[in-house]
């Protein structure tokens, strides 16, 4: 049987065939070399679907059919059909025919329980693992329920909320990973953020009227973008006043990983900034920032009411060997507990450099 895919899916075996010609790498590619598994037969595929009581997305079904069993693909590659519960080894199959209970609004800190009002063992079930990205991370496919077909991005741990990957489904999400390697974009984290060129994503920071998440995630793959155009920094800049505290926080980066000194002084009132986390990152930006004094900025942070903040500025000097016992000794007197044990960790750090200077 003909896929009503194969076009797209010689234009994705097209372009694999481009990085492999180019010699280009990427986080996971010395294992799979971007060579594709021997795609599966249909009886193979209907087997398997029998099995489980589910017919797999059509588009994912085409690229095991015609494209590869696994292989080439982000982080470690694709898993093969077989392997498809390694994110949760030892289920059965007929746990893909139960609807997956995931969904795009699950708030942050939340357990996924509670907000799904779902027992533990239920979370995963209607997905397929993907990839294994390393460590508890994997991306899954949604083959049972409201989001059938979509591609998500889980810690399997629930440290974080799921990811749902911004794309119609399978293909959308694989072809991307071929462009953004043809392009020349950070592999770090791919399938966060929004897809596109630079243009298009500036252009979605302009959207009138765009929600936040939006923005954010237009930045967030700006982030991984090796040299962005002086119009691009220039729009980012004005991000930095965003009424969002996400969208300012994930604007800070940019200035850093680009070294724009001329965005210091817009960096700079966000170490006053009410969020946390957009103080974090302006320190961070900062310290980036080829002739900014950014040493003296740090050390006010140690006096900062939000630990994150307190302990990015004394990774900062620590890494910069510029740590002080006078700084062990402030955090040391913070009322609080958790910023009270950096500074113990501080005070032990320069001792044993000093003992190693010694030695």
């Amino acid at each position: 049987m003909r896929c009503c895919m194969t076009e797209t899916i010689a234009r994705i075996l097209d372009k694999l065939e481009q990085v492999r010609q180019r010699g280009l790498t990427c986080f996971g590619s010395d294992k799979h070399q971007f060579r594709l598994n021997p795609p599966l037969s249909e009886g193979a595929v209907a087997e398997f679907e029998s099995r489980a009581g589910v017919r797999l997305p059509e588009n994912y079904r085409c690229f095991l059919l015609e494209a590869g069993n696994g292989g080439a693909g982000p982080y470690y590659g694709l898993l093969p059909l077989e392997r498809w519960d390694d994110a949760e080894s030892g289920e059965p199959p007929t746990r893909l025919a139960l609807p997956c209970p995931l969904r795009p609004d699950m708030p942050e800190g939340v357990d996924w329980t509670q907000a799904l009002n779902c027992e533990v063992d239920d979370l995963f079930q209607g997905t397929l693992a993907l990839v294994d990205q390393g460590c508890t991370y994997y991306s899954l496919l949604v083959v049972a329920g409201d989001y059938r077909g979509r591609v998500i991005n889980v810690d399997m741990a629930r440290n974080t909320a799921p990811y749902f990957v911004h794309g119609p489904g399978f293909l959308s999400w694989y072809e991307r990973w071929l462009d953004e390697l043809l392009w020349g974009y950070d592999g770090s984290w791919f399938g966060f953020g929004l897809p596109g060129r630079e243009v298009d994503l500036l252009a979605a920071t302009r959207e009138q009227d765009a929600p936040p998440e939006r923005v954010r995630a237009a930045l967030v793959t700006l982030l991984r973008i090796p040299s962005l155009q002086p119009e691009t920094l220039a729009a980012v800049r004005g991000l930095l006043r965003h009424p969002s505290a996400r969208v300012r926080e994930q604007a800070a980066p940019l200035f850093g990983k680009h070294g724009v000194t001329s965005a210091a002084d817009d960096l700079k009132p966000l170490l006053a900034d009410e969020d946390a986390a957009v103080r974090k990152a302006a320190l961070a930006a900062l310290a980036e920032l080829p002739g900014v004094e950014w040493e003296p900025l740090a050390r006010a942070a140690l006096l900062d009411s939000g630990p994150p903040v307190v302990f990015r500025a004394l990774s900062l000097l620590k890494q910069a060997a510029s740590l002080r016992y006078s700084d062990a000794v402030v955090l040391q007197q913070s009322a609080d507990a958790e910023i009270r044990g950096y500074g113990q960790w501080a005070a032990e750090e320069l001792e044993r450099a000093e003992r190693s200077r010694s030695a």
